[in-house]
């Protein structure tokens, strides 16, 4: 048995060679990394189309001339550590009678197992996800309905010392949101430390992009403010006599 290694070291020379330490700079090093555009400003790792680029058409013919059946590609110009992308073909471009055919299509097949099961996955856990936070949403509303009915003579004697609607809900809608606001941040200390526990058992680095903690904080201000909405209108609705005379 014998296999052919060809090996292309840098496919965006250009992007390889310009240098910088403005270039991502939302990215946690190095000092300084390449270009993603080539010296015609086409991003070769996004505009797969523009096969009229130099660097395209010489990877087209070299993948004409040997037909790879494997195809891995490693991200490396950005100078952060990606894991590698395995495209595999389906089968050779042309006849082969070493069986390389029924070779790619066997790792055709368990990579597309693999990438469904990966996606299914993903799934379930947006699915969980988003009981969670209904679940949380409606303990918040919950918790304010009660507030509401239990601080009855608080509401009244604040709208009775000149407390507009407006302050009361704002109140109310506030407290909401500080409540959604503290289960946010134990999640986000949860979540981030199982993260870091099952990275570390794996031997992976321990990345936790910031676009994920902003958008938790993000979706408990959302769901604080829905679920305070109807309780914080309540509150302002009561009339101050009838609030005190419940007290």
């Amino acid at each position: 048995d014998a296999a052919n290694l060809l090996f292309v070291p840098i496919f965006n020379v250009d992007g390889h060679e310009r240098f910088g330490p403005n270039h991502r700079v939302n990215q946690r090093g190095p000092a300084e990394m390449g270009f993603r555009t080539t010296a015609q400003n086409l991003n070769l790792n996004r505009d797969y189309v523009k096969v009229d680029a130099p660097e395209m058409v010489a990877l087209l013919e070299l993948f004409g001339r040997w037909q790879p059946t494997v195809y891995v590609d490693l991200h490396t110009t950005d100078g952060a550590k990606f894991e590698h992308d395995v495209a595999v073909m389906v089968a050779p471009l042309g006849p082969r009678p070493d069986g390389l055919e029924r070779t790619a299509h066997a790792l055709s097949d368990a990579l597309q197992a693999r990438v469904a099961a990966s996606r299914a996955f993903t799934g379930l856990l947006l699915g969980v996800d988003a009981v969670a936070l209904l679940v949380g949403g409606l303990g918040v509303a919950n918790t304010m309905v009660i507030s509401v009915l239990e601080r009855r003579g608080e509401i009244g004697l604040r709208r009775a010392l000149g407390a507009t609607r407006a302050n009361i809900c704002t109140q109310f809608l506030g407290e909401a949101l500080l409540l959604s606001g503290l289960g946010g941040v134990a999640g986000v200390v949860i979540g981030m430390a199982a993260t870091a526990g099952y990275a570390m058992t794996q031997r992976w680095p321990v990345t936790v992009p910031g676009v994920v903690v902003l958008g938790a904080f993000g979706a408990t201000a959302v769901i604080g403010t829905l679920a305070g909405s109807y309780p914080a209108v309540r509150a302002a609705r009561l009339a101050p006599t009838e609030a005190l005379q419940a007290d």
